[in-house]
């Protein structure tokens, strides 16, 4: 003989309401709404802050590579040059 509480759990129709999911999915949708732009924000903070990080990397090489070098950053304009024996000239000045 099976006890009456243990025949009704298991004929009771399982899963949930029209109702139910409708409440959840409206839930979910406000979430979605409030989420999303303070998310896009936080996705171009990001972006803009690697490219800074990776400015300063390149000018942290660029700094290692004149001390490296023993030379002077001076604002000079410099021909380009694609040879491997020497470094970039100003313009007019020959490189040995």
């Amino acid at each position: 003989m099976v006890p009456q509480w243990l025949r009704r759990s298991v004929a009771a129709p399982r899963g949930f309401t029209m109702a139910e999911m409708v409440v959840v999915i409206a839930i979910l949708a406000i979430l979605a709404a409030v989420s999303v732009p303070s998310l896009w924000a936080y996705v171009r903070t990001a972006a803009l802050r690697a490219g800074a990080e990776e400015l300063v990397a390149v000018l942290n090489g660029a700094r290692q590579l004149a001390i490296r070098l023993n030379t002077k950053h001076t604002r000079t304009r410099h021909k380009i040059c694609y040879c491997e024996s020497c470094i970039h000239a100003p313009v007019g000045v020959e490189t040995p």
